[in-house]
């Protein structure tokens, strides 16, 4: 890959009802880009969850809303954007996270995908 930027395209991501339905299928390909991301940052897959924990945490609750985002370069998911947002206190914040897989890092993936879930916090009144 060269220093120049990559065709790339984010995608907001639809949690599926469950790991095995037919609209799972983008769920599946992110979390197993987030194992190989954990890998890349870790060296080990002790700190990855696995896709059903994912899938439960990323819900919203009555006390948090969830949003994410993924990337693709050549048809394939090769970083993630996510925010999170309290509901009943500290109302003002936003919890955001971005990671892109390590041969495609320094390229503005992560700063697009940043900007994604930033405006995103800020369209909700989020100002932290």
């Amino acid at each position: 890959m060269t220093g120049r930027l990559p065709d790339f395209s984010i995608h907001e991501l639809n949690l599926p009802d469950s790991l095995n339905g037919p609209d799972s299928k983008d769920f599946r390909e992110l979390s197993s880009v987030m194992d190989t991301m954990v890998l890349e940052t870790w060296g080990s897959l002790d700190r990855a969850l696995s896709a059903q924990v994912r899938l439960a945490g990323w819900r919203d609750t009555p006390y948090e809303a969830s949003r994410n985002f993924f990337g693709r370069v050549d048809g394939r998911i090769i970083g993630h954007a996510s925010c999170f947002v309290p509901l009943t206190d500290k109302v003002h914040t936003a919890w955001l996270h971005v990671d892109v897989l390590d041969a495609y890092r320094w390229r503005g993936i992560g700063t697009a995908l940043f900007r994604t879930v930033e405006e995103v916090a800020g369209a909700g009144g989020r100002t932290r």
